[in-house]
């Protein structure tokens, strides 16, 4: 399975523990995880050196995302899927 965790929170709680629990026992169960956050997340330090794979969302000034970030989910899922396959 692949899937793609979203994350906008830049804090470090009860939430962002409980999806980098979620996302390293689906990695280890052989599932292909990644994370998709802004740049200052707390989660994506977190993720990274768990070696799950991050992609970072821009913003645009006004705007809670950058439209250009459908473009990045794309190329994502794309990816994802050539990485699975790898890993079979």
């Amino acid at each position: 399975m692949r899937i793609l965790h979203t994350e906008w929170s830049d804090g470090w709680g009860g939430q962002e523990r409980r999806v980098l629990s979620e996302m390293t026992g689906m990695n280890a169960r052989g599932h292909f995880v990644a994370l998709a956050t802004r740049p200052q997340c707390r989660l994506r330090v977190q993720a990274e050196a768990a070696g799950i794979p991050v992609l970072t969302l821009p913003r645009r000034a006004g705007l809670r995302l950058d439209p250009s970030a459908a473009a990045i989910f794309v190329r994502a899922a794309h990816r994802g899927r050539e990485y699975a396959q790898r890993r079979r």
